[in-house]
Parts: C-alpha cells; structure tokens; sequence
C-alpha cells in the first residue's frame, strides 16, 4: 500500500488542502483511491474514490466506493472515522464504517527505559 499525500493549498502552517492518492495490489485485485483532505490544526476531513483500475472481471465497476473520512489529533493521539458509500451490490450492504485510534510518541528524552545511544 502506497499513500502520497500532495499539498495544493498552503494557506498556513495550519491549515492545507491535500490532493491524496493510495494504490494496493492484492494479488489480481488492484486498487487506486484518489481525493481530497482538508487539514485545520488538529481537525481534518476529505473525500475520496476507491476505484478498480484493472476490472479484472468485466461485471466488476470501476468506482467501487466512495469514502468520507474525518479525523482529530490530540497530545499524540490521532482518532478518525470513515464511511464507505458502496456504488456496486456486492454484499448488499449500506456501507462501511471504520474507526481508528493510533499514537506517535515524540520526544524520547525523556523515554522511561528507552536504550541511551552514545557516538
């Protein structure tokens, strides 16, 4: 999985628009999502296509989704939340929700048993 994250809008350090792209290849399955991401200090929320480039099935769609996606940073933290919006009958479903919680440390100056590098 590849995620590139493109900056098309700097209005300051804190706020930006990001055009996105996010390619897999799942053995004979490929996939591209491309969209947008707008960034305001810690809150963030976009719009992006799930598509099948390869349709290696010719009933198979070449827009399979699309994702609304919001998030919010905090002390190291960040939450985000999406929402599939199914454009195929696969599964008959209404949708996918998807919930995540990740944290990157900082600072390990301070790191309770982290090893001490000398050079």
């Amino acid at each position: 999985m590849y995620l590139i994250e493109l900056p098309v809008l700097r209005y300051n350090s804190d706020n930006a628009l990001f055009l996105l792209f996010n390619g897999m290849k799942q053995a004979e399955y490929n996939r591209l999502d491309f969209g947008l991401q707008y960034a305001q200090d810690w809150f963030t929320f976009g719009l992006l296509a799930a598509t099948n480039p390869s349709r290696s099935n010719p009933n198979s769609h070449f827009l399979t989704s699309i994702n609304a996606v919001a998030g919010i940073a905090w002390e190291g933290f960040k939450f985000g939340y999406s929402y599939s919006f199914n454009m195929s009958d696969i599964g008959r479903e209404g949708g996918v929700y998807e919930f995540s919680v990740s944290w990157q440390g900082g600072d390990n100056s301070n790191c309770f048993g982290c090893p001490k590098y000398t050079k």
